[in-house]
């Protein structure tokens, strides 16, 4: 079996990308196996990204940043 990815971008979610990103992992990720979870935040200004290095302690997936 190939791997699924799924690639989430964000950008200035901070009001819902906790709850978005356990909804995805809860109903997604946890049943598929070979899963990679990624997601891919631009720059955000209004705290996303440190919610989700936070959240990376909870819910595995790959954090790309910039």
């Amino acid at each position: 079996m190939q791997k699924i990815s799924v690639v989430i971008p964000v950008y200035n979610e901070a009001g819902l990308i906790e709850k978005l990103v356990k909804s995805y992992y809860k109903c997604i990720v946890k049943k598929i196996p070979k899963f990679e979870f990624i997601i891919a935040e631009d720059g955000s200004t209004d705290g996303t990204k440190n919610i989700l290095l936070k959240l990376q302690r909870e819910v595995p997936f790959k954090l790309i940043s910039w």
